[in-house]
């Protein structure tokens, strides 16, 4: 038979209402991410690829693998695949990095901006619809535990 210990029992164990809140947050994320990849379906790009064109957008239209990789928490070669993909596309292309000749930049394409421009209706969309019942001081806070769980689990 298998004893279970008592949370008392074991050093440094979580109050049971955090455990409720994990689960939670896992459900959550489960379910936001269903509901993405159903709303992009329509428009024949993924969450990823998407995610990663608004960062580079964010960040000038122009980085590096490894500045995404950091940006998106993702591999170098998850964030390789990502690219080959987008720039087969013609959403993104590679350019020689100007200081750095063993390095690549990722460039948002004419083509990529006007995709994602076109892409802002529904993104408005989705956004409202997975986050718009609670007012701007809960976004914040919900962002600011969010980055901090992020923070302790990378």
């Amino acid at each position: 038979m298998v004893q279970i210990s008592t949370r008392h029992e074991v050093a440094g164990s979580i109050d049971s209402r955090k455990i409720k809140v994990l689960v939670a947050l896992v459900q959550t994320a489960a379910a936001v991410d269903k509901f993405l990849d159903a709303e992009l379906h329509d428009y024949g790009i993924s969450k990823a690829k998407l995610l990663t064109m608004k960062v580079l957008l964010a960040n000038g239209g122009t980085m590096t693998h490894t500045a995404l990789s950091k940006e998106l928490s993702r591999s170098k070669h998850t964030i390789t695949v990502l690219v080959d993909g987008l720039e087969r596309d013609g959403l993104v292309r590679r350019e020689q990095h100007s200081s750095d000749r063993r390095s690549k930049n990722v460039v948002l394409t004419e083509k990529g901006g006007g995709f994602l421009k076109s892409t802002l209706p529904i993104c408005d969309q989705i956004g409202y619809t997975a986050i718009g019942q609670i007012d701007v001081e809960q976004a914040e806070q919900l962002k600011a535990l969010l980055d901090k769980i992020r923070q302790s689990v990378t």
